[in-house]
């Protein structure tokens, strides 16, 4: 259970140094907790039928290209980094 009255759900993400220093940026310019930005931007995507559709198919293209490079892997085309 929370410690937080009105969050009873936590999440936990992991993210490419790249992704950090653009939500750094995003949090520097704003102001506020990068909690605070990611709820933003979840409210934002309820509130934005077009956001929500490219951010489905972002996450379709990204999952492509990860199971993309799963298969060449895989095949012996590339080489575990």
């Amino acid at each position: 259970m929370s410690k937080r009255p009105g969050f009873p759900h936590r999440v936990t993400l992991d993210l490419t140094v790249e992704q950090f220093e653009a939500m750094t940026t995003a949090i520097d310019e704003a102001g506020g907790s990068m909690a605070d930005y990611m709820r933003a931007l979840i409210e934002l995507h309820e509130q934005d039928q077009d956001l929500a559709d490219r951010t489905a198919k972002k996450v379709r293209d990204m999952r492509a290209i990860r199971r993309e490079t799963r298969r060449a892997r895989l095949s012996g085309k590339l080489s575990a980094a």
